[in-house]
């Protein structure tokens, strides 16, 4: 009687451990789905700003072109006349595409403690 006790607690534990072995693993497919996604949408976020880059960067050449051309050209009136403006327009051109707010961290966060502690609770 006590070798078949044995023997089917030995069962059950292993059967146990097979059931949270497919627990976790199902869990950790979850999360690795979670992570692609997260992923996806970051690489997205990325080539939008890189997309409003290239957008701006010929408006920025020209206002480079015609700051230059003002400097070289323009009389002292002209030059303080159109300071703000200038100033402005360029302030605007390279804000915008060149502070994306993309969050890139990723945090893994595990307690090997806690799930020790997860597990004896859950056999208890």
């Amino acid at each position: 009687m006590l070798k078949s006790q044995l023997s089917r607690l030995y069962s059950y534990a292993v059967c146990l451990f097979q059931s949270c072995k497919a627990i976790i693993e199902a869990e950790r497919d979850e999360r690795l789905e979670k992570l692609k996604e997260l992923h996806n949408d970051r690489e997205l976020a990325v080539m939008e700003v890189m997309s409003g880059i290239e957008t701006a960067r010929p408006h920025i050449e020209m206002a480079i072109a015609f700051t230059n051309a003002l400097i070289e050209l323009g009389d002292p009136a002209e030059l303080l006349s159109s300071q703000k403006l200038v100033r402005d327009r360029l302030k605007a051109l390279l804000a915008a595409p060149l502070n994306p707010d993309i969050d890139v961290t990723v945090d893994f966060v595990s307690n090997i403690d806690d799930f020790k502690n997860a597990v004896k609770v859950c056999l208890v």
